[in-house]
């Protein structure tokens, strides 16, 4: 008979090597929790309805939440001021995660692409 396989682990070493994957399992449930805690889950870029959003943004956020979305990012949205940005999506029960915002946005006036966070 022909051996497709052979090893060179001692006993020993296989036993310690399967401890270590047991002792690895164990804390492998506690990160998984912390991960799960911070993750935001997945935001639908706004910037793909910027056309819709135009003509009627409260009626296209709200269809965005509709959808099922509940984290969006807010790129290539009609010019508001950072209020009017934050009533919409708190009226369409949405919230940004991310933001595309020009460099020239922060360097001018960095308070107010913040402010609607």
């Amino acid at each position: 008979m022909t051996k497709y396989f052979e090893t060179k682990l001692t006993r020993r070493e296989s036993l310690a090597a399967m401890g270590a994957m047991a002792l690895a399992a164990t804390f492998a449930g506690a990160t998984d929790t912390a991960a799960k805690d911070s993750f935001k889950g997945i935001a639908l870029q706004l910037y793909t309805l910027r056309e819709p959003a135009k003509k009627d943004l409260a009626g296209t956020l709200k269809k965005v939440k509709e959808m099922g979305w509940e984290y969006v990012q807010w790129s290539g949205m009609p010019d508001l001021s950072a209020q009017e940005i934050r009533n919409a999506l708190d009226e369409a029960g949405l919230t940004a995660v991310s933001a595309h915002i020009g460099i020239e946005g922060f360097e001018q006036n960095f308070d107010e692409q913040v402010a609607f966070w």
